[in-house]
């Protein structure tokens, strides 16, 4: 039985092609001296001249033309066979969709444990997608995505049919840029806020959002004086660092901001939020090994 390695065939037809020894080295990121031990290895193996050589030319010889036409016929069949393999199994594999919240602060904190899972495992076909507040719900609502990373202040605790564990201890914060006049103090309070322009996230983007911000003003007895709206997150963090506006909000909003902002954090119990992932009960069963990946890791 012949004893033939693919990397050798593989050099063969390249001198062939090339007819040239110099340049099919280059193209194979190989020596010279290397490939010529291959192509005799390759020629002893079988049997056969391949190749005819002099100091001038490099040719084919009868033999060698035959075997190019069949090993590149074979290593074409091999390559689309591979291709076929690939296509199978990922068929074959469930997919798992997962969303995250488009704000680069979670993206970093979350997707370095999801590639690890997704690595130590051969189940899943994974997917990721990010999206704001509201996207993110209705689309696990959907059933468009299995499990989705948000924040708690975004998910109901009483929430029919879905499923949360909490990742990560969030703190709110007060946070204003360098054109505030509150920037160059150490402390801030949200009662010293009352005269400020609040910058929030529209519901179309956070349903939870002008909610959230709206409670923690009137428990220090006032209403926004005035409310801009945003419909995304970079909108915001364009807003809030060239204006004078207030924002309530997370550091991983604004993770690569320097110190263009600064963040006061509120100190009141309800200041206290959560990365968290949220799923379907249904798909609990399908989705234990990444809670529990996850559960050791965070």
């Amino acid at each position: 039985m012949l004893k033939i390695n693919l990397q050798s065939i593989h050099y063969f037809l390249k001198v062939a092609e090339t007819l040239n020894f110099t340049e099919a080295a280059k193209e194979l990121y190989v020596s010279q001296p290397a490939l010529s031990k291959q192509i005799r290895q390759l020629e002893l193996s079988v049997g056969v001249q391949l190749l005819k050589r002099n100091t001038k030319q490099v040719e084919l010889t009868e033999g060698g033309k035959i075997m190019f036409n069949a090993w590149s016929q074979a290593i074409g069949q091999i390559n689309d066979a591979l291709v076929q393999a690939h296509e199978a199994n990922a068929k074959s594999k469930k997919k798992l969709r997962i969303g995250l919240l488009e704000f680069g602060g979670v993206i970093d904190t979350l997707m370095p444990l999801l590639e690890k899972y997704a690595d130590s495992q051969e189940e899943f076909e994974i997917e990721y997608a990010t999206y704001g507040f509201t996207q993110l719900k209705e689309k696990l609502k959907k059933r468009e995505l299995d499990i989705i990373f948000s924040f708690s202040s975004e998910i109901p605790a009483q929430n029919a049919g879905i499923s949360f564990r909490i990742l990560k201890d969030m703190d709110l914060n007060i946070i204003v840029s360098k054109k505030n006049r509150f920037y160059g103090r150490e402390t801030l309070e949200v009662k010293e806020l009352k005269d400020e322009t609040f910058y929030i996230f529209s519901n179309a983007y956070s349903d939870e959002a002008k909610n959230s911000i709206v409670s923690h003003c009137q428990k220090d007895g006032f209403y926004p004086a005035k409310i801009k709206f945003f419909p995304n997150i970079t909108s915001l963090a364009i807003a809030l660092t060239s204006g004078t506006g207030v924002t309530i909000g997370y550091r991983v909003f604004f993770s690569d901001m320097g110190d263009r902002l600064k963040f006061f954090p509120i100190k009141e119990e309800i200041g206290k939020h959560y990365i968290v992932m949220a799923w379907e009960e249904k798909k609990e069963e399908q989705l234990q090994d990444l809670l529990e990946f996850l559960k050791e890791r965070i």
